[in-house]
């Protein structure tokens, strides 16, 4: 009966955490950060699924939608204008080309000015890679850019969750042992 109960419990512990990811892949989380001469700012950013699109830039064809941004631009807050982030490869961390030459990323500060996050199209030095543009100042900078996917809260609880019944029930099986 107990091994029936282990293994009831150990499939359990497989199995909701990606029922739980499941549900939650309507959107996901991305922790921001910006920086270059005279701007710096960071927040989360928030996206619908992987999709494909075969009418962006190149050869991505996947993007993620973006559907809201929060946090802060030179003490700003900022929300978002629209645009998306190139998908494909590795989402724990994007490397490079982040957005689309022509879309970008665009988003407003709280003080009413506009920008814009692209990615040039034509060859850039380096350290030109990513660009910001204020449209009220109308200059392009380059920006250092870093996304980063932040895990769902409900997976890293269940993920816990787990980790302490399988302590649990190590510690219980010790104690039996030992008695």
């Amino acid at each position: 009966m107990m091994k029936l109960r282990f293994a009831l419990l150990l499939t359990l512990l497989f199995w909701l955490p990606l029922a739980v990811k499941a549900d939650s892949a309507s959107s996901l989380s991305w922790s921001w950060t910006v920086s270059g001469s005279g701007f710096d700012g960071s927040g989360t950013l928030v996206t619908g699924p992987l999709r494909t699109d075969p009418s962006l830039a190149y050869a991505y064809n996947t993007d993620y939608l973006a559907l809201n941004m929060t946090g802060q631009l030179n003490g700003q807050n900022v929300s978002l204008n629209g645009g998306y982030i190139l998908g494909g490869g590795d989402t724990s961390a994007l490397t490079q080309f982040y957005f689309d030459p022509w879309e970008g990323l665009n988003f407003q500060t709280s003080n009413a000015q506009f920008w814009r996050l692209v990615h040039p199209d034509l060859p850039v030095p380096s350290g030109y890679e990513i660009l910001l543009y204020s449209y009220s100042s109308n200059l392009w900078s380059p920006a250092d850019v870093t996304i980063t996917a932040v895990p769902e809260p409900s997976v890293r609880m269940l993920m816990c969750v787990g980790l302490v019944g399988m302590l649990l029930m190590v510690l219980k099986k010790r104690h039996v042992n030992a008695s």
